[in-house]
């Protein structure tokens, strides 16, 4: 806008209206740096009648026709001329250009025309930029709804006593750690942290004798219990917003030479995020009392984990996580 229109410095100002002044957006060529905290009052101001006039405002020879702000808090910048034109989106003013110029200055119509032209599609950008900021206001307030209900219903089966206190948030942010380790992308984690959070929401499809009983499960038990992530992918996939997070809850029983379920999946079939949550699960859950058992020791853990490297982890994973653990 300086360079086009020859001017020697420029600025927008926009409209707040909880304060009912118009404060500065953006400035260029001004000497003195307090014009960056500039507030605006409407009410006395050129800038602000240009707002409400919703008119250009002219001076091009401020020694013949001084502008009692200019002259009173810039009259070091030198100013001879000030051009000010409305900043106005769909009907609405929302704000103010201005331009200065260090020499009396008369534009001929064409001048002008560019001036409006550059005012019109500032204040284009201007709406734009305000509605993308408030869109992403609006979907961040979103997500973190949408994360809290998630919580909570991860936490459902903490309630109920299905799994173990804190359980579901140790195990993803265990799993997020990790799947940074092993240089999983950051658009990933997302997904990653929801499917952590609702790996055994398919468990509240099965029968509470069974997933309380103390002691030993018979076979026919177990076989409900394995139906789970059949449960939780039936479950998930209605939602749209969780369909991109379901390789946790319907993979995460699969092992790494095929012996897992739902599927059978082996090695590199099964999803990255699923075999890295599992590695972490199995770790914690073997560190928690359960109804049909006591909690292990960390050694023991850790030596199980060893043992079924290959055979129900992956071993890179394995590895990686063993390394983090030290």
């Amino acid at each position: 806008m300086r360079k086009r229109l020859g001017a020697d410095a420029a600025n927008i100002l926009h409209l707040n209206p909880l304060t009912n002044s118009l404060d500065l957006y953006g400035d260029v060529g001004f000497r003195r740096a307090f014009i960056r905290t500039t507030k605006v009052p409407i009410s006395t101001s050129i800038a602000g009648k240009v707002l409400m006039d919703r008119g250009v405002f002219e001076a091009p020879d401020l020694s013949n026709n001084p502008v009692e702000f200019l002259v009173k808090d810039w009259y070091d910048e030198g100013f001879k001329a000030y051009f000010a034109h409305p900043l106005i989106v769909k009907g609405k003013p929302i704000g103010v250009m201005e331009l200065f110029i260090r020499h009396t200055f008369y534009p001929d119509q064409e001048w002008l025309k560019f001036f409006e032209s550059l005012a019109t599609q500032a204040a284009v950008a201007y709406d734009l930029y305000r509605t993308f900021n408030d869109l992403q206001k609006m979907k961040q307030n979103l997500a973190n709804t949408y994360n809290a209900t998630l919580e909570t219903w991860s936490k459902s089966l903490e309630l109920i006593n299905i799994e173990s206190h804190g359980h579901n948030q140790r195990v993803t942010s265990q799993t997020l750690r990790l799947a940074k380790e092993l240089g999983i992308e950051e658009s990933e984690l997302p997904n990653i942290e929801r499917g952590a959070l609702l790996h055994d929401i398919g468990k509240l499809g099965i029968l509470d004798e069974i997933l309380l009983k103390k002691g030993k499960l018979t076979d026919s038990e177990w076989h409900e219990i394995e139906k789970h992530p059949v449960i939780a992918k039936d479950l998930l996939s209605g939602v749209n917003l969780l369909k991109d997070a379901i390789e946790i809850p319907f993979s995460h029983h699969e092992n790494w030479d095929g012996s897992g379920y739902p599927q059978g999946l082996k090695g590199e079939a099964i999803p990255l995020a699923a075999r890295v949550f599992a590695v972490v699960e199995t770790y914690d859950a073997l560190l928690s009392d359960k109804p049909y058992r006591k909690a292990w020791t960390k050694d023991k853990t850790i030596d199980y984990l060893k043992e079924e490297k290959g055979k129900k982890f992956d071993p890179i994973i394995i590895d990686t996580f063993l390394l983090t653990m030290k």
